[in-house]
């Protein structure tokens, strides 16, 4: 599912395009930040949820508990 998603760049904002769809079930397009773009493109490179809590965790100092569980949030909100 989460390769059914394209990442566009437009009018300075990023956004998250559903390919997916028809006419009958349209997914309007998701605005997101540069973080969840990394994310995004991390997930579709196949990379584990938990490595990328780990790395981001390593990177920045947050707890990859916390980070782990938004990103559990954007997978759930993807695949609705």
């Amino acid at each position: 599912m989460l390769n059914e998603y394209l990442i566009r760049h437009s009018a300075g904002r990023r956004w998250l395009l559903y390919t997916g769809q028809t006419r009958e079930e349209y997914r309007r397009p998701l605005e997101i930040d540069e973080g969840a773009e990394e994310i995004v493109k991390d997930l579709q490179s196949g990379m584990n949820p938990d490595h990328i809590a780990n790395r981001i965790s390593a990177e920045t100092g947050e707890d990859s508990r916390r980070i782990l569980s938004d990103i559990n949030e954007l997978i759930a909100v993807l695949e609705k």
